[in-house]
């Protein structure tokens, strides 16, 4: 690498760093690293130099913190700022305030993230999978937007939410005493929502692909939203998801949720059953899904459920 080359690399990590705390805009950046001829330009979905120090600690759990740093190009962080976690790039910062995580109790965050979970994909999905960061909070809660006030926000503590997605990051706000007490159920609740919100991100950044074929089974139009409503079903939905309408994206989202809460067994017993799967639509897709990233990222994502 030439001495050009590796200023222009040096002021690339720097002007990034920047960029996450709102300091310059995405065209500064993007007209001052380009200068340099022989360093290429990171894709949106592809990683990114890291901003924060590991490890943050010096527990037992950050040993698997920086092992997953090394290896997926994620950092997760129990130990970040206000203006980090609420960074949107895009957008007005993002609408919810969130409290460091609790370090006597991120270790069992950790483990039910990635032990008999997350370390079960290949590298190749799982590289894939993870955002740029994830912030494990003690508790998050949404502000309440107020045109008057400073900062535009009132923080009114009500409403805590355990997980939230952001701008290549999510968030987890149960790395508190409580985890500790979750019920099976709770934490089975809790690994679908992981998956769905990782596969969110993922999908919406276009780090990974949908299945092709996935898209054709359910018609998602417009004109047959009542149908879907009626009958999700009988349309290979596994559920109408509330609040959220439905597509092709959001459904895919609903069967790695369900994939992961639950077993194959479990799963077939639930959805596969002739009175829920009329038509056969959940099983064709069901298959579609495992098939394709079995096949182009050497994982069957219903090992995820069947480890649970």
């Amino acid at each position: 690498m030439t001495i050009l080359a590796s200023t222009m690399k040096k002021l690339e990590m720097k002007l990034i760093g920047l960029l996450s705390r709102g300091l310059y805009g995405f065209g500064m950046a993007l007209a001052l690293v380009s200068c340099s001829k022989e360093e290429a330009l990171t894709p949106t979905n592809g990683a990114e130099p890291m901003i924060y120090t590991l490890p943050q600690g010096n527990h037992p759990y950050d040993e698997t913190l920086v092992k997953v740093s090394e290896t997926y190009g994620c950092a997760v962080l129990y130990k970040f700022n206000s203006s980090d976690f609420r960074w949107n790039q895009v957008t007005k910062p993002l609408g919810y305030a969130a409290v460091e995580g609790d370090e006597a109790h991120v270790g069992e965050v950790v483990d039910f993230m990635f032990k008999g979970n997350l370390e079960l994909g290949s590298e190749k999905l799982i590289k894939k999978l993870l955002p740029y960061r994830i912030f494990l909070a003690s508790a998050i809660w949404p502000l309440t937007e107020n045109p008057k006030s400073p900062t535009l926000y009132d923080t009114v503590k009500t409403n805590p939410q355990t997980i939230i997605p952001g701008f290549k990051h999510l968030a987890i706000g149960v790395a508190n005493a409580g985890f500790s007490s979750y019920t099976a159920a709770q934490k089975q609740t809790m690994r679908g929502a992981l998956h769905y919100n990782l596969w969110q991100l993922a999908l919406t950044s276009r780090s990974i692909e949908m299945p092709p074929a996935f898209g054709l089974v359910t018609d998602y139009s417009s004109t047959n939203f009542l149908n879907l409503l009626m009958r999700p079903n009988e349309n290979g939905l596994l559920f109408f998801p509330s609040g959220v309408g439905v597509s092709a994206m959001i459904d895919l989202q609903c069967y790695m949720q369900e994939m992961a809460k639950y077993t194959e067994a479990e799963f077939a017993a639930k959805y596969l059953i002739p009175s829920v799967d009329v038509k056969g639509l959940i099983k064709k897709k069901y298959d579609i899904v495992r098939n394709y990233y079995l096949l182009h990222y050497d994982t069957d994502v219903q090992i995820f459920g069947n480890a649970r």
